[in-house]
């Protein structure tokens, strides 16, 4: 593949060479959307200038021999932004020059010269991003001063972006949303697979200039998953995983228990959790319907996978923390370390220090609440129940789909998994299984 090519002239494009900007045009031009004039420098152009330390004459000639054609000619001004396999945080983005020799070498230069910068080396250790996906490629168009902008999706709801909800989100920017307008995004979000912010000129051909990732809530994010799950172009695990914890919290019946006694501790991993309190590891190994909250001393001895089991962990003063605390983080498990308890592993109990004496508050299978955002615990007694409502009886589509996902995934399929991707996958089935849900017989439907 040619290392400087004119988009529309070259239709096969590897992403690992060309990024992600650059690839999504592609992709779109491909199946017959308008794209907006555009030249690429693949990454291996990046290598060079990291190798010989400045960018070869000839590749910025060949740049300006390629903007002297189609539309680029009617514009004095190019625009420079580079194109990552894995994005990351650091680098120079949105270079507006003239068209120049000098000015296109400085531009593309500037945009190599900040991989290197102290800033992109710390993302793209922090992200574990090897050296290959980090080299950047670039972009180059005319630029345009009057760009639109709409998003495939609602963030609130996930729902396509219609005539109705496209004004209740501030990212949509067009003087007049027509029904062509809603095909016209779904048509983009089928040929992505992933809700996307997508920027264009010339209101009747939208010629695309650019896409971006949208941002969505935990449910709406779970909304569209499904919906892509459902045409087939998502897989089984990837879904399982891609759902967060918050659009799992559907509640089909709800408890209030007597509150009988509370602490606050030091809150090591954010999160909020409301489960039965577990001691050892014989009990979070069998897979119970309900979330577990296992609570830790300082002898207790613990191995990734055991952490990767539970839903929260309560720990004591003496509690080795720091590993724990990097575990529950990166699997974003609440902990909280609380100073006045008292864990006894061996017994099943826990105690609370009040007034230099040790109260007996909780024992295995007790209703606790943990918060790791404010470091509150608090202690519920299951015998008492004050209230009990039944919430709305439709079952959610969302939690019946993902129980069919999880029968997709084949154990040697599920072996291969890294451990994070393990671990979310059994809390999920966990929590699933301690909801009164149908399943439908034989293999879901899908497209």
């Amino acid at each position: 593949m040619n290392t400087i090519f004119l988009l529309k002239a070259n239709s096969s494009s590897e992403r690992n060479s060309v990024g992600r900007v650059a690839f999504d045009l592609v992709q779109l031009h491909r199946r017959g959307l308008p794209v907006l004039d555009t030249v690429v420098l693949t990454n291996e152009v990046c290598q060079q200038f990291l190798e010989q330390g400045s960018t070869p004459e000839a590749v910025i000639s060949r740049v300006l021999e390629l903007c002297s054609l189609w539309h680029f000619h009617e514009e004095p001004y190019l625009f420079f932004r580079y194109s990552l396999p894995q994005n990351y945080p650091g680098l120079v983005n949105r270079i507006k020059v003239k068209r120049n020799f000098t000015e296109l070498k400085f531009a593309i230069e500037r945009i190599f010269r900040s991989w290197s910068d102290s800033k992109a080396k710390s993302f793209r250790l922090v992200r574990n991003i090897d050296f290959s996906m980090s080299l950047p490629a670039v972009v180059v168009q005319p630029f345009c001063y009057r760009v639109w902008s709409l998003c495939t999706r609602d963030p609130k709801t996930g729902e396509y972006t219609n005539e109705v909800n496209y004004s209740k989100n501030i990212h949509n920017v067009i003087e007049h949303f027509s029904e062509d307008c809603a095909q016209w995004l779904k048509t983009v979000d089928g040929i992505l697979c992933r809700p996307a912010k997508i920027y264009f000129i010339d209101k009747k051909n939208k010629s695309i200039c650019s896409v971006t990732d949208q941002v969505l809530t935990p449910v709406a994010k779970s909304h569209v998953l499904k919906d892509y799950y459902e045409l087939g172009s998502l897989g089984p695990v990837d879904f399982v995983t891609g759902v967060e914890a918050a659009a799992l919290n559907i509640p089909q019946r709800e408890f209030q228990y007597q509150r009988i006694a509370s602490t606050t501790g030091i809150p090591r991993s954010e999160g909020s959790c409301l489960g039965k309190l577990v001691f050892t590891k014989t009990d979070l190994e069998a897979i119970t319907p309900g979330k577990l909250i296992l609570a830790i001393s300082g002898h207790s001895v613990l191995d990734d996978c055991l952490i990767s089991k539970c839903d929260a962990i309560i720990g004591s003063a003496e509690t080795h923390s720091i590993h724990i605390t990097i575990l529950t983080k990166s699997l974003g498990i609440p902990f909280v370390i609380c100073d006045d308890l008292l864990i006894s592993n061996s017994e099943k109990k826990l105690y609370l220090v009040q007034s230099e004496e040790y109260s007996h508050v909780a024992t295995e299978g007790s209703e606790v609440r943990v918060n790791g955002r404010t470091g509150e615990v608090i202690f519920y007694d299951p015998s008492i129940v004050t209230r009990h409502e039944h919430c709305d009886t439709q079952l959610p589509r969302i939690a019946v789909r993902m129980l069919e996902a999880l029968d997709e995934i084949k154990p040697e399929v599920f072996n291969r998994l890294p451990m994070l991707e393990k671990a979310k996958i059994l809390r999920v089935k966990r929590f699933l299984s301690g909801l009164d849900l149908p399943r439908n017989p034989g293999k879901p439907t899908r497209k």
